[in-house]
């Protein structure tokens, strides 16, 4: 029997991924949420892979540890139908483990674990593969039509929520990079202005002063300036000259 002629099974849409977004938190909580969702929809377990720095695959959410183990196994081989639908950007069906010939040795350590059937589906946005989910089975199990309806239906909605995600998160942290930048050219003027006073120079000036013991320090610009202003700051009342 087709596990996905379960009727009653709930179905991922719009309205459950506001429902996710809106209990979550984080980033990680909305894709763990996302990845128990999915393997719930499905009848399988589920793991969410995503391009990471250098284009590096990674397991950004699983619904339990031994998904994350099979999808960090290949990973570490380099090969395995999750990264062939991530590369092709075309999903990959495994309706048997024990009699897979693809992959190198990857198929054997997956029967080794429990594993026996898997549906890897690329998660598109745009034109791009910017992940692939990846729903693994512990029988044998060819997928049929319902199945696959299913599987893409899910996958589908996932591939929207996590571009969302990842523009999100891209976004805060565009924005904490900003503020860093701005509390650190607020340090920096402040220590400019410290540098005026104490040495009765120009701006030009006292930043040539600052630039000068941040090279001979071997110490970032933002660090030393911090620390001048530090020292200014815990001077004794009467006494606001700090050192530099």
């Amino acid at each position: 029997m087709d596990p996905f002629d379960n009727h009653e099974a709930r179905t991922m849409d719009a309205g459950v991924l506001q429902e996710l977004l809106l209990r979550t938190d984080t980033l990680e909580d909305f894709l763990g949420e996302l990845a128990l969702r999915a393997a719930r929809d499905t009848e399988h377990r589920c793991g969410i892979t995503v391009r990471g720095e250098h284009g590096r695959p990674y397991t950004v959410a699983s619904s339990d540890e031994l998904t994350r183990g099979l999808d960090e196994l290949q990973y570490a081989e380099g090969d395995g139908p999750c990264l062939e639908a991530l590369a092709t950007a075309v999903p990959v069906f495994v309706t048997d483990m024990a009699s897979e010939t693809r992959w190198g040795s990857y198929p054997r350590h997956a029967v080794e674990v429990g594993a026996r059937s898997s549906m890897s589906y690329p998660l598109i946005s745009g034109e791009a593969a910017i992940g692939a989910l990846n729903l693994y089975a512990f029988e044998p199990l060819a997928p049929g039509l319902h199945m696959q309806a299913r599987a893409a239906h899910v996958a589908e909605h996932a591939a929207g929520a996590l571009a969302i995600a990842l523009r999100i998160a891209d976004h805060s942290k565009a924005i904490d990079n900003l503020r860093a930048a701005l509390t650190s050219r607020s340090t920096i003027d402040q220590a400019i202005g410290i540098l005026m006073a104490q040495q009765r120079c120009d701006a030009r000036a006292a930043f040539d002063l600052l630039r000068q013991a941040s090279q001979g320090r071997n110490v970032k610009l933002r660090e030393v300036a911090a620390r001048i202003v530090a020292a200014v700051d815990h001077a004794p009342p009467g006494d606001r000259r700090g050192r530099h």
